[in-house]
């Protein structure tokens, strides 16, 4: 059986793991440098083009395989990576792979493949409450993330309460004031609710009794948020980031903050799961990695 080495050190990478302990012995590290024999493994895994990465490409192992999540082939350590030495980098969707080839056309992996996160279905049981007003929101808190029309949501949807979990990341203060100044100006205060960022363990409960799940972002790899409220049973209402039709669909995105009105006149939570796994289940991922031809 072959060896392979996880670098994640994040909760996803019990999940990635749960995808491939039937068909690898897999081991999981919370750095690259923990990895005291690297050519022990046949594949060495990392999450993220970050140091750990940086770090990695600078040896030769027998199988080295990255997967950004998405931000960092914007504004990430892209460049500092040896490219050569890689043999297979992951996109979560192909609007990411589109960006990288046009934007970082001199770096040249190997290979270059789609492989979307998989969250294991265990983790998410589906809410059996009854349709509310209450909306959920798990966004970190940076400009990317759309947050600063918050405000204007909560003017043109009283009916609603936002419930808001995240943390305030750097150039987010800025976002986070002018959130704070226009719902006490606009007397909207009292529907949002903003909580700092809770363990990931947690959020299953926090999504019990929300209906509907948020997301503003302006850019995404992909938005496991998103995924872990469907398999919840959340309506996910997403707006129209590049590649946010090509992940979710139509039915749930939304141009203008006007559309989302005819969006909350049905609720179906079976069928936002159904989607959910049909779409990016263990199974679906599995397929793909053993497609990877390594």
């Amino acid at each position: 059986m072959k060896k392979i080495a996880i670098v994640d050190n994040r909760v996803y990478a019990d999940d990635l793991a749960s995808l491939l302990d039937s068909g690898f012995e897999v081991s999981i590290f919370n750095r690259y440098t923990e990895i005291r024999h690297p050519n022990d493994f046949d594949i060495i895994f990392i999450e993220f083009i970050g140091l750990d990465a940086v770090i990695a490409s600078q040896k030769k192992h027998k199988c080295l395989v990255i997967r950004t999540n998405g931000v960092e082939i914007y504004e990430g350590k892209v460049d500092r990576v040896e490219w050569e030495n890689v043999h297979t980098l992951c996109f979560l969707q192909k609007h990411q792979m589109e960006y990288f080839k046009t934007n970082h056309c001199e770096c040249s992996p190997k290979n270059m493949v789609i492989f979307p996160p998989c969250i294991h279905p265990r983790r998410f049981k589906i809410r059996k409450n009854e349709k509310n007003n209450k909306v959920a929101i798990i966004a970190n808190v940076t400009g990317r993330k759309g947050l600063s029309d918050i405000p204007r949501f909560l003017r043109m949807y009283p009916e609603l309460q936002i419930y808001h979990i995240g943390s305030v990341c750097a150039y987010g203060g800025s976002t986070m004031d002018y959130i704070n100044y226009h719902t006490k100006n606009d007397g909207t205060a009292n529907r949002y609710h903003f909580m700092k960022k809770i363990p990931h363990g947690q959020i299953t409960t926090f999504l019990d009794d929300k209906t509907y799940l948020l997301s503003m972002s302006i850019g995404e790899g992909f938005g496991r948020n998103i995924l872990e409220g469907m398999y919840k049973g959340l309506k996910p209402i997403i707006h129209y980031f590049p590649g946010a039709v090509d992940i979710w669909g139509n039915e749930y995105v939304y141009t203008d903050l006007g559309e989302i009105k005819e969006m909350l006149t049905s609720y179906e939570p079976d069928r936002y799961r159904k989607f959910a796994v049909d779409n990016y289940s263990v199974n679906k991922a599995l397929e793909v990695f053993n497609n990877l031809k390594i």
